[in-house]
């Protein structure tokens, strides 16, 4: 509880308030563990196509500049901005569901109440499940309703529980969309001198 604190979690969310699962639904570890798997490879499958999409989207800014497009330069710089901001995400999200498959006889010990240390853990994956377009997270989502209920569950979608770290989900700006914005930046210098 000490470690919630410090972390500005709602410590009187912790546990006890989440011992009520769906009656009669049971946990199924190798379930869990199959969609844990799973999803960790579909996130790699997503984060390659996004660096892929990354790298063409940077080619097409550098077309798109030195054509003298810079209204498309624009566009491709705030989509490669996005883009670029998703792949730590992945990063995080995979990680995530590493440290619950190495945690998951903690959890079978556990019962119906969320450890502690594995609090911000489980909220961010409820969080991140259906807004990571991977079904593996999703069903795993799912498996943490049967086994703390859908209060647990619910409570991640509007961080009742200040638990989900965005953090995190959130990404930094990269040397490469400061390059962008320079190039940019150069090339309007160099049209409104002209």
């Amino acid at each position: 509880v000490r470690c919630v604190q410090e972390t500005g979690i709602n410590a009187e969310y912790m546990g006890t308030q989440y011992l009520m699962g769906q009656e009669g639904s049971n946990f199924d570890k190798s379930v869990i563990m199959s969609n844990l798997r799973q999803a960790k490879a579909r996130i790699q499958i997503h984060r390659g196509k996004l660096l892929n999409t990354i790298h063409k989207k940077l080619n097409d800014v550098k077309t798109d500049i030195e054509s003298g497009n810079e209204g498309m330069a624009l566009i491709h710089v705030e989509t490669l901005i996005n883009d670029e901001r998703m792949v730590p995400c992945f990063d995080i999200l995979s990680m995530l569901c590493e440290q619950v498959l190495e945690r998951i006889p903690l959890l079978m010990k556990s019962g119906r109440t969320v450890p502690p240390d594995m609090f911000v853990t489980m909220q961010t994956l409820a969080y991140s499940a259906h807004r990571s377009n991977i079904d593996e997270l999703v069903r795993v989502r799912g498996q943490m309703e049967m086994m703390y209920g859908s209060q647990f569950v619910n409570a991640s979608e509007t961080d009742l529980n200040n638990a989900v770290s965005y953090t995190h989900l959130r990404a930094h700006e990269t040397r490469e969309d400061l390059v962008c914005r320079l190039l940019l930046e150069k090339k309007k210098k160099e049209k409104t001198e002209r």
